[in-house]
């Protein structure tokens, strides 16, 4: 990983620390179905805040070339979005079983 600048920038800290405060709110205020949509959103924003990824901007031809020289997500980053995924389609099924 030598070559490859993916260290998180202050534009994705940021959306990081606004999507938290968001989740933050939801988790105080929302039912459970709510909660569970904000623990996705916590997963999510940990992990644009701190694990390394190329910029949302990068064109795909370029990520793809990252790939074929070596470069690989971390597992973490990998379990996080996993993670936030599970919580995101459980708060829909919650939702439609109105709770």
């Amino acid at each position: 990983m030598d070559g490859f600048d993916v260290r998180p920038g202050w534009r994705r800290r940021s959306f990081a620390a606004i999507s938290a405060a968001f989740a933050i709110f939801m988790l105080i205020q929302g039912p459970l179905s709510a909660r569970f949509f904000a623990s996705g959103l916590l997963m999510m924003a940990w992990d644009f805040a701190f694990t390394p990824s190329p910029p949302m901007n990068t064109p795909l031809r370029e990520v793809y070339a990252m790939a074929r020289k070596g470069w690989r997500l971390p597992w973490l980053s990998k379990f996080l979005m996993a993670g936030s995924w599970v919580c995101w389609i459980t708060s829909v099924y919650l939702e439609l079983q109105g709770r």
